[in-house]
């Protein structure tokens, strides 16, 4: 079967990075001038005009000399910027200036962290999300980030005992449940994930890719579990949110197919190869389908009515 894995893939770390990299433009203490040539060059950068957002930055810089909070929001905006044109060095020196700004804001510790997970760089990561543990240790996002780092790494054990700690911390997170539950889920743990879906779930979720990938591992634990009707009703609710998720659509028509609910199956098979046109697995059991379906007469009942398919 496709692996879980696929689903998740590094879906977290950019969710988590974005969190900490949207640093809101208008701070009570940055002027109007300097709060105007921030939004000239995110305007820029948003037009792909690079060279002139990074002009703007620079002009920015200049007029903050003297505001520790403006400096390290220029430099990690800067720093975004640097990494997107794939100028790797001056973003993390950016990135690392900002942590040497007085005073000291270890947030930004959790944002080069973040960085050098993007760039592969696990062991420096977990580093500064450890220090920045030990700086604010009642703040979950530095356990949940050496988590992230460990995940990276593929360490789903260590990464849980971390998230076990963000969670102790902020119990009705649900964030922390979903991603807890994910490297549960990697572990095989079914009957501990469980409850971390159910208990996000009921907590709330506001961003759709949260429910999305609570509701697919929910899914994914009754399947494997082999509940097929709940697991097609949950990796449902997933495909209301992402309706050409291929590895759902695949699920969904394995949960289809063990209830007999075979049309509903060769029409999962054929979206999800839709999606996906070289997945092996989605093929292989398209043809499965079909051809059972053609040695008991019942193909024909839906060759008129479903989706093309690439062969």
């Amino acid at each position: 079967m496709t692996s879980f894995a696929n689903i998740y893939r590094f879906g977290f770390i950019a969710l988590a990075a974005i969190a900490v990299l949207s640093v809101p433009v208008r701070a009570a203490n940055l002027s109007e001038v300097l709060q105007q040539k921030i939004i000239d060059a995110q305007k820029a950068e948003s037009e792909k005009r690079f060279d002139i957002a990074l002009g703007s930055y620079g002009e920015a810089m200049g007029l903050t000399r003297d505001t520790p909070e403006g400096v390290r929001l220029i430099l990690k905006k800067r720093a975004a910027l640097f990494e997107q044109i794939n100028m790797l060095d001056r973003a993390e020196a950016d990135l690392s200036a900002a942590l040497a700004v007085e005073p000291f804001e270890p947030k930004a510790l959790a944002d080069r962290g973040y960085f050098y997970i993007r760039q592969q760089r696990i062991s420096e990561a977990l580093d500064d999300f450890v220090k920045g543990r030990r700086e604010v240790p009642n703040d979950p996002m530095f356990p949940y980030g050496a988590a992230r780092a460990l995940v990276a790494a593929g360490d789903f054990t260590n990464a849980t005992k971390f998230y076990n700690e963000a969670v102790r911390l902020a119990p009705r997170d649900a964030k922390l449940l979903v991603a807890r539950a994910e490297a549960l889920v990697r572990l095989k743990k079914f009957d501990e994930a469980l409850p971390d879906y159910n208990r996000a779930l009921t907590l709330g979720l506001t961003d759709a890719k949260d429910r999305f990938f609570a509701f697919t591992g929910r899914g994914y634990i009754s399947l494997m579990n082999a509940d097929f009707g709940t697991a097609a009703q949950s990796l449902s609710r997933a495909l209301e949110i992402t309706p050409d998720a291929s590895n759902v659509l695949l699920w969904r028509g394995y949960a289809y197919e063990r209830q007999g609910k075979r049309n509903l199956a060769l029409t999962d098979f054929q979206n999800a190869l839709v999606a996906e046109p070289d997945n092996r697995e989605v093929r292989s059991s398209l043809n499965r389908l079909r051809t059972q379906m053609a040695q008991n007469g019942s193909l024909r009942s839906t060759s008129s009515t479903a989706p093309p398919w690439r062969p």
